[in-house]
């Protein structure tokens, strides 16, 4: 009787952990690691949109028509442009952003972190 209550708490246990994992790998999948560059940061949601705006209005050449995102990190955001395709379109783009004043630098998201469009 103990044994039997042991091997459907161990099941239970495995059922848990294999849901979890599956949560994991879609969470994954949907939000799969890109990368892109960061503009700035800021921690009133609000005003996001009027950052993205203002680093356009400044450097409207570098930013092109590139979304704003941004991803949550502790008490703030990173507020970015991207994806990007790569290590070398984001050091260009950076390069770019700097000619015209503004400090950018290569974020990658992980794999599963949620990155969220501003203004939607």
């Amino acid at each position: 009787l103990e044994t039997d209550k042991k091997k459907k708490e161990a099941e239970a246990k495995k059922a848990e952990e294999d849901k979890e994992k599956a949560a994991e790998l879609a969470k994954a999948k949907a939000n799969p690691s890109r990368m892109w560059v960061q503009i700035a940061t800021g921690s009133n949601k609000a005003g996001l949109g009027t950052t993205v705006r203002n680093v356009r209005t400044k450097a409207p050449k570098a930013m092109g028509s590139l979304a704003g995102w941004y991803a949550p990190v502790r008490a703030t955001n990173r507020i970015l442009v991207g994806p990007v395709k790569g290590a070398g379109e984001a050091k260009t783009l950076v390069n770019a952003l700097a000619k015209e004043g503004v400090q950018a630098n290569l974020w990658t998201s992980d794999a599963g972190e949620e990155v969220f469009r501003i203004g939607k």
